[in-house]
């Protein structure tokens, strides 16, 4: 029989395992939305300056926007100085 506070500690370990899942998720689609929102409102515009303006990492703004383009909701531009693909926003 296991004493108390090893039950505790097991279910403290299994809500935070659990939580982070949902606060990750749900970081991830506030991320995408933001991104969305910023191309709407700006049009096409450098995946280095949309890591700027919304304070992101280049590496998280990269992974959002294939994502969001393998989902049909960006389209890649010409390859523009810096290296980063221009982006233009489809809405359905």
């Amino acid at each position: 029989m296991r004493n108390p506070e090893e039950n505790s500690m097991e279910s403290s370990v299994a809500i935070r395992a659990l939580s982070n899942g949902a606060n990750q998720k749900g970081l991830r689609n506030h991320n995408e939305r933001l991104i969305l929102s910023l191309l709407h409102r700006h049009g096409q515009m450098p995946g280095s300056d949309i890591a700027r303006d919304t304070h992101l990492s280049a590496q998280t703004v990269s992974v959002i926007l294939r994502k969001l383009e393998s989902d049909g909701l960006v389209l890649k531009g010409n390859r523009s100085r810096g290296g980063w693909a221009s982006l233009r926003c489809r809405w359905w």
